[in-house]
């Protein structure tokens, strides 16, 4: 149980099946979930009732996210969010994503990176951040130039960099850590040899129906872990 991490779920409208998996599984955890919807495209009624009958908090965030999170402004309201559950240490995931050991991420300031495949410094469906570090974060993100178009993964990332803070990254290896991006239709194969699991790359003919389609795949893959933890 990872009782001292809590989770900031940033969802949106077109979200409102895959929040559902992401919220559940977190629960599954011992994660608390606080899902931050957008005022711009928020999640139907039904859907905030089955989040609250689950556990999790809910709240309504006003700035731009500049369609997939982008933008200097949209890092501020992303960090600022974080910073207002109360939490000391708080990841951040996406609703289409799937944490698997939670206990990495509540050890402190901890990201996601690849150095051996498709290389980037850091991804942005699961991280998480030192309440302190946040504070420090927010602090550089408001001094800097305003760019609409930055995305949030390294831009937020860069600040942490600066803070001179301490952190750790999870470096992805395709025989396990770090993020994985699941391709929809693989077998669930080990999925618990990673630190989280994100499904919302669209396969190669293009989606059907992305949010059903994504839900499927979380679930089949969330009851794979949930498999390997009982063995456990």
């Amino acid at each position: 149980m990872a009782a001292s991490l809590t989770a900031a779920v940033f969802a949106y409208g077109g979200d409102a099946l895959p929040v559902i998996e992401c919220v559940r599984h977190l629960a599954q955890l011992g994660v608390r979930a606080w899902v931050f919807d957008d005022s711009e495209h928020r999640l139907p009624g039904w859907v905030q009732g089955q989040l609250w009958r689950m556990g999790a908090a809910y709240d309504v965030t006003k700035f731009a996210r500049r369609g997939n999170l982008n933008g200097t402004e949209c890092c501020i309201g992303i960090l600022e969010s974080m910073l207002s559950t109360g939490a000391n240490v708080v990841a951040k995931i996406d609703a289409d994503t799937l944490l698997v050991q939670p206990d990495l991420f509540a050890a402190g300031t901890v990201g996601c990176c690849s150095t051996m495949t498709a290389r980037r410094d850091a991804f942005g469906a699961c991280y998480s951040i030192r309440r302190e570090t946040i504070t420090a974060a927010l602090a550089i993100l408001r001094g800097m130039p305003r760019d609409p178009y930055c995305p949030e993964d390294l831009t937020i990332w860069s600040a942490i960099r600066a803070t001179g803070h301490p952190f750790g990254m999870i470096d992805h290896h395709p025989d396990g850590g770090g993020l994985a991006a699941v391709p929809i239709g693989s077998p669930v194969d080990r999925p618990e040899r990673f630190a989280a699991l994100t499904f919302g790359n669209p396969p190669r003919g293009g989606w059907e129906d992305r949010q059903i389609q994504v839900t499927l795949e979380m679930r089949r893959f969330a009851s794979g872990i949930d498999r390997a933890r009982e063995i456990q």
